[in-house]
């Protein structure tokens, strides 16, 4: 799980190629192409190939999943400070597409 302290998404996203690195093993052979929509209009792509993680600042072609929701939620996802059933209950994150690729996207975090 990510560390607290990131203080914005970018710092996040700027950190995912290392992160990738330290998840190792788990993340061989997954690959998946996520989407992050933040509701202030910032979207990013996470495109995940055999344990090698992309970041672009662009709407995906076919992501296998979108996330939606505002920043801070997503920090507080990432941190640990908000469980991702009590984000849905909330509806803080709607999530559009498999679950299966979401599970393949938290492997990473």
């Amino acid at each position: 799980m990510i560390v607290p302290g990131f203080e914005s998404i970018e710092k996040v996203l700027q950190h995912m190629e290392q992160l990738a690195a330290q998840a190792g093993d788990r993340l061989k052979g997954h690959s998946g192409c996520f989407e992050l929509n933040l509701t202030d209009g910032r979207v990013y792509t996470l495109l995940l190939e055999d344990g090698a993680v992309r970041v672009t600042q662009e709407k995906a072609e076919k992501p296998d999943c979108v996330l939606e929701s505002d920043e801070k939620s997503i920090l507080q996802l990432l941190s640990g400070e908000l469980s991702p059933a009590k984000a849905l209950l909330l509806r803080r994150v709607r999530i559009h597409g498999g679950m299966d690729a979401l599970r393949e996207l938290m492997k990473l975090i």
